[in-house]
């Protein structure tokens, strides 16, 4: 990875990835061959394929693998990571984004990214990144905001919401998915449920009700669950239509959905 052309290097790099995508024991064999830091390097020193090609092989050594989380954290994978978001390509850009949604896993991880002025990059991916990197862009932030109310408010502050609404409005169904799980998480605090209400976030996730995939359902119904909690939102949430839906979802039996739907009924019946 190191002495050789700039072709034979991605092409490594993409052999890495290959080795490592859905295979514990591959994980294991690029880790204990001493590949994080030299893949690391190329995050930095690369041409841009290769480093698109770097950066998808350290996401798939650390999907499913806590303890690839921690090496790549402990070996400086992350400031890179954190770096590409700006200064990568569009591949590049996307694999960052999954990578750092895959290492925000660990809480240690989450407030590294963080310090690393991550957040930014990953909102300004929801405005201007492909279809693709604003999924990964929307999970990695959902994320960060896992059990950490500072990081719910910086993404808020970081202009967050409505470019998430606009997600919800007219993005891909995984972009749609993985914003309104931010949403969701966003909603839990107070401060954030007024500005969600009032980017239009409420009458986009009735839509998504409707017409979302399971999963998108799902988050969108723990949204309004969630905003539902501010009583001035809880009577938009009715108006926009959502108790029908709601119900509908609540009545599916065997719906991954159900459980969220029937959670937002109590709610706003409260």
């Amino acid at each position: 990875l190191y002495d050789a052309e700039e072709e034979t290097k991605a092409a490594a790099a993409g052999a890495l990835m290959n080795i490592a995508l859905k295979n514990p024991k591959g994980q294991n064999a690029i880790t204990g061959a001493g590949a994080i830091v030299p893949l690391a390097d190329l995050l930095v020193m690369g041409a841009p394929e290769t480093k698109a090609a770097a950066a998808a092989a350290l996401l798939n050594m650390v999907v499913g693998h806590p303890q690839n989380k921690i090496a790549l954290a402990e070996l400086g994978a992350i400031p890179p990571l954190v770096e590409l978001l700006s200064e990568g390509n569009s591949d590049a850009k996307e694999h960052a984004a999954a990578a750092l949604w895959n290492l925000a896993g660990n809480w240690k991880n989450r407030q590294l990214i963080t310090t690393l002025k991550g957040i930014a990059p990953l909102v300004e991916l929801l405005r201007a990144g492909t279809p693709a990197a604003q999924a990964k862009a929307a999970g990695a932030l959902a994320m960060l905001c896992h059990k950490n109310v500072d990081n719910k408010v910086e993404v808020a502050d970081s202009g967050a919401i409505p470019a998430l609404v606009g997600i919800l409005e007219h993005g891909s169904k995984e972009a749609m998915e993985t914003a309104s799980a931010a949403l969701q998480s966003l909603a839990t605090i107070p401060i954030n449920r007024q500005a969600i209400a009032d980017f239009g976030g409420i009458a986009a996730l009735v839509a998504l009700l409707r017409s979302g995939t399971g999963a998108a359902q799902r988050n969108a119904a723990g949204a309004l669950g969630n905003l539902a909690d501010h009583n001035k939102c809880a009577r938009r949430i009715v108006d926009a239509g959502a108790l029908e839906p709601l119900v509908e979802l609540f009545s599916a039996a065997d719906g991954e959905a159900r459980e969220p739907a029937g959670g937002a009924l109590r709610v706003i019946a409260s």
